[in-house]
């Protein structure tokens, strides 16, 4: 599985019958490649055919049984350890009629990804709730193998609306959202930032709030508001 592949029934197979081909096809929404051909050792007749959907989905048909297989039958990312085997890998045979649909159940937020570590980095560019599966297993003998889902919900960033100095204050005003919670911090130098807590766990109530900072007594200070 170190290289990329999408394995219908990978076998050793050959396609110089009277019959033999390799049939594409292609649609609006999908591109079907169809193989028929013949096992190279026994001769007997093969048809497996792909369809690649433009939503990402792939499927497996199989239009008539057929026997005397050793086939490798899956999905591999070709990183080495990310891939996903369909349920008649390496059968003898195939019953006439059977499919098998390859779909993403979900993605990411956009704005991150997800390393071959497991580590998800980056910024998301969109709020909403996200669904998606993770493949996990260690190196351990037997190997251990899970595929939970996770889902993950991101909230739109809060905005400062106004910072403003009123007497001895500088005052940052910034609305809030019902069952969200604000912290402010604020730092003197941005090139070595040192963020110290201003407020925290600000309670939103859907109104907006007003935090008073005492103006230093030189120099000039940043602000930084996040919530969850």
């Amino acid at each position: 599985m170190s290289r990329a592949r999408i394995a219908p029934l990978w076998d050793d197979l050959v396609t110089t019958g009277e019959d033999d081909d390799i049939f594409v096809t292609n649609s609006a929404d999908a591109v079907a490649i169809r193989w028929a051909a013949h096992t190279w050792a026994d001769s007997l007749p093969v048809n497996a055919e792909i369809v690649l959907f433009r939503d990402g989905s792939i499927q497996f048909n199989y239009n008539f049984a057929q026997d005397g297989l050793t086939p490798t039958i899956g999905l591999s990312s070709g990183d080495g350890s990310h891939h996903t085997m369909s349920a008649r890998n390496n059968v003898s045979s195939i019953p006439g009629g059977e499919t098998s649909r390859f779909a993403r159940t979900g993605v990411l937020p956009p704005g991150l990804t997800l390393s071959s570590s497991g580590t998800i980095s980056g910024i998301p560019t969109q709020p909403g709730t996200f669904q998606f599966p993770l493949h996990l297993e260690d190196s351990g003998a037997p190997k251990q193998v899970s595929d939970p889902e996770f889902l993950l919900a991101i909230t739109s960033a809060p905005v400062i609306s106004g910072i403003a100095l009123e007497g001895p204050a500088g005052v940052i005003r910034f609305n809030t959202e019902p069952g969200r919670s604000y912290c402010v911090e604020s730092c003197q130098n941005l090139a070595s930032p040192a963020w110290l807590v201003l407020s925290n766990n600000i309670p939103g109530t859907g109104s907006p709030v007003a935090i008073a900072d005492p103006v230093p007594a030189k120099g000039q200070r940043f602000y930084r508001l996040y919530s969850w």
